[in-house]
């Protein structure tokens, strides 16, 4: 019961991290602060493909938003 509960509680902090680094960098983004996105958005991915996988809807998010970053660059 008590790995369950810990389990969770992992994932939660997970995905709790994914969102906020996900705003962080997207706020870079639009302030024109691309070195800083960029590098917040290959976090982001590294920990969404270490959590999820690489082929996960969310991950392949990521990976849209690195794309987006070096288009507004």
């Amino acid at each position: 019961m008590q790995k369950a509960s810990e389990s969770r509680k992992n994932r939660l902090n997970e995905e709790y991290k994914r969102n906020i680094l996900f705003h962080i960098g997207d706020s870079n983004s639009l302030l024109g602060k691309y070195k800083e996105a960029e590098e917040i958005h290959w976090e982001t991915l590294e920990l969404k493909e270490k959590v999820l996988g690489r082929e996960y809807p969310v991950t392949l998010g990521s990976m849209k938003n690195l794309a987006d970053v070096d288009d507004g660059q």
